[in-house]
């Protein structure tokens, strides 16, 4: 767990409850906080009321509601999304672990 120092553990999301018309590979990611732009790979899960599940790296669990009406993936299309500025994607954004480069 040391090795979670931004955003922490508590704040670092391992599993995300993915949205089926998005799983294509064992992926899921989203550009991380202060990136020039915004870009979804895959998308999460709606169908549990607008919201999705996501679990931690220090073991408890959140259901997220989504608040931008794009989050909803209802339709087939492609399954990496950029450029929309939203507050769902800057809240996994603000959750999404990176390598440190030293």
């Amino acid at each position: 767990m040391s090795s979670f120092n931004a955003p922490g553990a508590a704040s670092t999301y391992m599993l995300v409850d993915e949205n089926h018309r998005s799983i294509n590979d064992a992926g899921f990611a989203t550009l991380g906080p202060g990136a020039p732009n915004f870009r979804m790979i895959d998308w999460p899960a709606t169908y549990h009321n607008m919201a999705a599940g996501f679990a931690f790296a220090d073991g408890h669990s959140e259901i997220k509601k989504w608040l931008w009406s794009g989050t909803n993936l209802d339709t087939p299309g492609p399954a990496t999304k950029g450029g929309v500025r939203s507050p769902d994607i800057e809240w996994m954004q603000e959750r999404t672990s990176a390598l440190i480069v030293k």
